[in-house]
């Protein structure tokens, strides 16, 4: 589906859930990268990311998933050269159109057909939120492994849409 026609509260739900800057970064959060690095030190551990939806979708199309600081450099690399060459609208199309939503289905469109049997143009914003927040993890929060972790983390999608004023 193309951009111009993703509904805007899905466009929405996903910058609330995945990357509240993704419209003014350019391909990275450094922000982000610092805040990860410091609870990651302090916890010896990799315990949380940093990725915006740039290099969600450099890994999602280019890299593996193995958590390595490579593989992170590689990434971040692979961020800067799409935001050169894609435009924000087409970035966040492929994004949307390609994550994994679990039990072999990708994309939005794909994913509402198969949770709520309906096209991606008719969603309301609980699903929308839903869609944004299985795009996070499709094993810990899509509604067909798991109702209720699926719908807490709606909820946080959706609290995030209200303190961002989406």
């Amino acid at each position: 589906i193309t951009f111009d026609k993703l509904p805007k509260v899905l466009v929405k739900a996903f910058i609330a859930a995945e990357d509240h800057d993704f419209f003014n970064h350019y391909g990275i959060s450094v922000k982000g990268i610092i805040r990860s690095l410091l609870v990651n030190l302090y916890n010896r551990r990799i315990v949380q990311g940093a990725s915006t939806i740039t290099q969600q979708l450099a890994k999602l199309m280019f890299l593996s998933y193995d958590r390595s600081f490579l593989r992170k450099f590689q990434e971040i690399f692979l961020s800067f050269q799409i935001e050169r060459h894609f435009t924000k609208k087409q970035i966040l199309e492929l994004y949307v159109n390609n994550v994994y939503f679990g039990g072999g289905i990708y994309g939005v469109e794909a994913a509402c057909r198969r949770f709520w049997n309906k096209s991606v143009l008719d969603v309301n914003l609980d699903e929308a939120a839903t869609l944004a927040s299985v795009a996070k993890s499709a094993l810990l929060y899509s509604p067909i492994n798991s109702l209720h972790n699926a719908e807490r983390r709606r909820n946080i999608t959706l609290m995030s849409m209200v303190k961002l004023r989406l």
